[in-house]
């Protein structure tokens, strides 16, 4: 999609960027969760990609190397992962969401 977009003018504004808050440091060393803890549909649609990616064990890998280049520029894993989204081509804005 990104080289159509390019192509032809079209910018995108994304959303998902944080994984419904699963892509932060609330997160990191934290053991899987169950899917009562998950308490927003966002938070469970997410976790089911994470399990699809690869499950909580990789996904702890994932933040563990998010925070220690956060750490090294001294900002957040969000900050790392929106700016990872904000630099693809065709990419014009992320919607953040709130969380809790």
């Amino acid at each position: 999609m990104v080289p159509y977009c390019v192509r032809h003018g079209v910018y995108l504004t994304t959303y998902g960027t944080l994984c419904g808050g699963l892509l932060t440091e609330r997160y990191l060393g934290k053991p899987e969760p169950s899917r009562n803890d998950l308490t927003t549909a966002s938070l469970r649609k997410y976790k089911q990609m994470i399990d699809g990616w690869g499950g909580w064990g990789l996904f702890q890998e994932l933040l563990k190397d998010l925070k220690a280049i956060a750490d090294k520029h001294k900002c957040s894993i969000a900050n790392v992962a929106t700016r990872y989204i904000l630099d693809k081509p065709a990419v014009a804005g992320v919607i953040i969401g709130g969380i809790i």
